[in-house]
């Protein structure tokens, strides 16, 4: 993946707050067509829903190549390594780092923040 030097064209995607796993992947299939690669978003807004993680690497066997998003919002260290080498354990070695939007009600984590 990325061997060009051509224009990189990605699409998003955010899993559902379901259990329905082929649902998830289902909808970004046929992106295949058009999309270099598929972002998978980390519950964004502070909403929970199904574990990108999870969705990454189901899109990833269906042959798209994916990038996980991966915010430190609500994570500390040990829950961000365990994130990270889950990933790399289902072969997800596309990694796109974000500090997490904030949340409306509460605080998040923000042990660790986006470097500048």
């Amino acid at each position: 993946m990325f061997e060009t030097t051509d224009f990189l064209f990605t699409a998003e995607t955010t899993p559902g707050v379901t259990t329905d796993l082929a649902g998830s992947v289902g909808k970004v299939e046929e992106l295949s067509v058009v999309a270099d690669a598929v972002n998978v978003t980390d519950s964004p807004n502070c909403k929970s829903r199904l574990n990108g993680l999870l969705v990454a690497s189901e899109i990833q066997r269906s042959g798209l190549d994916v990038i996980l998003q991966l915010t430190g919002r609500d994570r500390n260290q040990i829950a961000l390594e365990s994130v990270l080498l889950g990933a790399l354990s289902v072969g997800v070695n596309k990694i796109l780092c974000l500090t997490g939007d904030q949340p409306e009600k509460g605080m998040g984590l923000w042990l660790l923040i986006n470097l500048k």
